[in-house]
């Protein structure tokens, strides 16, 4: 999504098993990712990442 850090979906993997583990639900996480999705996809006329990738 060109953004300064990591999906949040990521983050609770990722510590998953591990002392820093998030005990957040990553199916509610997952869920309310999708519905972003579905609103960005909305108004994608006015996404500014979307219409300017990082150059790499």
């Amino acid at each position: 999504m060109y953004t300064s850090y990591i999906p949040a979906e990521s983050a609770i993997k990722a510590l998953e098993g591990t002392p820093y583990e998030t005990k957040v639900n990553f199916e509610e996480v997952r869920e309310v990712s999708k519905f972003i999705w579905q609103v960005r996809k909305k108004y994608a006329e006015f996404d500014y990442a979307r219409k300017n990738p990082p150059s790499i």
